[in-house]
């Protein structure tokens, strides 16, 4: 699908409330990188790294000024590492289409309102001071990375507001740093069986972008970068979604002759929307066993969808 590119700006700044000690996940990287680079900075509190992968380059700084000494440098360097494996990615996918930032400012605070565990916009996320206790749930960056990557969504041109956060989400959900290795033993994707409530329709479903994209992914189409620029493009009201969004999105696929309705159906009718995601005692989790079980290559969720979808700095080389 061609559209349009969109200029720069910042109609929603995403507030995250989560519960201290939520969910977390494992795959290898799917980067080239130079390798990461400290640059000296100007305190032991301010942190500065730079690295270039597929001919960008990005820059973290790490800010625990306003919480000395209660950041360990355990936590420092994950995060550093979560950011150079899962940015690029977001990026290459995602963000170059909205001209996201590559520098990159992660600050931990202790004046965040009560209840909320991280503000993100622009090129700034803050977290609270407690943001990696109770896991730590390090893969709740990599939901605030995918909001600086949609730069501003506007929910007067997406069907549900709701879609803000589940597309970062399902960001968090496929690009968690190693392949899962922290988000799968903290963080469920929500399921129609025991989450009913929240999985009563699409607007708020994580989930359902997962098993759109894991049944819709080919050489030729990727159905959620295809979302995300009519996400970021502002070309639709709301109201427009169900008979002209979704259709445009579904052309090409095995639902190109299926409303909405009929696709969120055939998802609540499915395995996939009550497969356990979380690990257990060092197992792979349910989802991720029986998809690899279903791939000719024997290769997870992650993989599969990571091996399809649409990538930038390919279509670049092409150029």
């Amino acid at each position: 699908m061609k559209l349009k590119k969109l200029s720069r700006g910042l109609a929603i700044v995403a507030v995250s409330t989560f519960v201290i000690g939520a969910p977390v996940s494992n795959a290898p990287s799917l980067m080239t990188k130079s390798g990461i680079h400290n640059v000296s900075a100007a305190s032991s509190d301010i942190r500065y790294y730079t690295d270039t992968v597929k001919g960008v380059d990005y820059s973290l700084t790490i800010n625990t000024e306003k919480v000395s000494g209660r950041i360990s440098d355990e936590h420092i360097k994950v995060v550093r590492d979560l950011f150079f494996e899962v940015y690029p990615q977001l990026y290459d996918r995602f963000g170059a289409y909205r001209d996201a930032p590559t520098d990159i400012t992660i600050s931990f605070v202790a004046d965040l309102p009560e209840g909320v565990a991280a503000s993100t916009g622009g090129d700034q996320i803050e977290c609270a001071s407690d943001f990696l206790s109770g896991g730590p749930d390090y893969d709740r960056l990599t939901h605030e990375l995918a909001h600086i990557t949609q730069n501003g969504w506007d929910g007067n041109y997406l069907q549900d507001d709701g879609f803000v956060e589940a597309f970062a989400d399902y960001c968090r959900y496929i690009y968690a740093c190693k392949d899962g290795k922290y988000n799968d033993q903290v963080w469920n994707l929500e399921d129609t069986y025991y989450d009913r409530k929240k999985e009563n329709g699409l607007e708020h479903s994580v989930r359902f972008l997962v098993w759109l994209d894991y049944e819709t992914h080919s050489s030729n189409k990727d159905i959620i970068r295809d979302y995300f620029e009519v996400c970021s493009d502002r070309d639709y009201k709301s109201a427009d979604w169900p008979k002209k969004v979704w259709p445009m999105l579904f052309k090409g696929t095995k639902f190109k002759d299926d409303s909405i309705g009929e696709v969120w159906q055939k998802y609540l009718d499915s395995d996939f929307s009550h497969y356990d995601s979380m690990s257990h005692e060092g197992r792979p989790s349910e989802i991720i066993r029986e998809t690899k079980k279903q791939s000719p290559d024997n290769i997870s969720i992650r993989e599969l969808i990571k091996n399809h979808s649409f990538s930038q700095s390919y279509e670049d080389s092409l150029k």
